[in-house]
C-alpha cells in the first residue's frame, strides 16, 4: 500500500511537468508569413507577420522594412545599370534582393535575402502572378529578443511590385537559438 500511495502522488506531478513542457516553445521551425507593404507616395515601408513564430515570440507581428540592395545569385553587387542591361537584352535572370525587417516593438530585426528569377518581359510582375511561387527567401542574419534567428521559405507574388501595397508574401519557417 505505501508504494501505491507514493505512485499516486508522483503521477500528478509527472503529468503537470509534461503539460508544462508541452506548452513551452522549443525554438524549432515555426511557421511564419511576412507581408511587406510599400507606400511609394508616402515613402513608408512596413510589414505584418503572422503564424506560430509570432505567436511564440520568435518574431514580432509588425514593423518597418528597408531595402539594403540587390545582388547577383553569386553575392556580387547588382547595380540598376546591370538590371537595365539584362532587361533590355530580353534575358530572364536571377537576382537577390536584400531587405531588413525591423520590429516596431524594438525587439530586434532580421536581414533576409530573397532569390527570384526576373522575367525580362515583365520584370515588375503582374496581377496574373498573384499567389504563385516566384522565388525563395532565407534569413541572412539577425536576432529578436537576444536570440539568433534562422529561417527560410518561399516567396509568393502579390502582383505588380511597382504599385503601392502588398509587395509579396514570404511564407516559411523561423527558428530561434
Amino acid at each position: 500500500v505505501p508504494m501505491r500511495r507514493h505512485f499516486g502522488l508522483l503521477m500528478p506531478s509527472l503529468l503537470t511537468g509534461l503539460l508544462l513542457l508541452a506548452g513551452c516553445s522549443t525554438g524549432g521551425d515555426l511557421a511564419v508569413e511576412i507581408v511587406p507593404n510599400a507606400d511609394f507616395e508616402g515613402d513608408v515601408y512596413t510589414f505584418a507577420a503572422t503564424g506560430d513564430a509570432v505567436n511564440d515570440g520568435i518574431f514580432c507581428d509588425s514593423g518597418g522594412w528597408t531595402w539594403l540592395g540587390n545582388e547577383t545569385a553569386d553575392g556580387d553587387p547588382m547595380p540598376n545599370s546591370m538590371i537595365e542591361e539584362l532587361i533590355a537584352a530580353g534575358e530572364d535572370f536571377e537576382m537577390v534582393v536584400v531587405n531588413q525587417f525591423e520590429c516596431a516593438d524594438g525587439s530586434g530585426s532580421i536581414v533576409v535575402e530573397e532569390l527570384s528569377t526576373v522575367k525580362a518581359s515583365n520584370p515588375a510582375g503582374s496581377a496574373e502572378d498573384a499567389g504563385t511561387v516566384v522565388g525563395t527567401w532565407e534569413v541572412r542574419s539577425g536576432s529578436v529578443n537576444g536570440d539568433q534567428i534562422t529561417g527560410s521559405g518561399d516567396i509568393l507574388s502579390q502582383g505588380n511590385m511597382q504599385v503601392s501595397g502588398s509587395q509579396r508574401l514570404l511564407k516559411g519557417t523561423l527558428t530561434s537559438g
